[in-house]
């Protein structure tokens, strides 16, 4: 980031203006939440599957 910064400056001194920089926002704070409940991998076995009439049909 710095160095985005510097070639900024560097672009507004050579044009000659010397305008107000722009706010500078802290870097944003992504919260962790906990997981309640484990995912498990028998959830995709539990599914029930496409029955033979459906599959027969197409």
């Amino acid at each position: 980031m710095t160095e985005i910064d510097e070639r900024m400056k560097k672009i507004q001194e050579e044009s000659g203006r010397n305008a107000e920089p722009e706010q500078v926002f802290p870097p944003r704070v992504v919260p962790q939440f906990r997981q309640k409940t484990a995912i498990k991998n028998e959830v995709s076995q539990s599914k029930p599957g496409l029955s033979t009439d459906v599959l027969a049909s197409v």
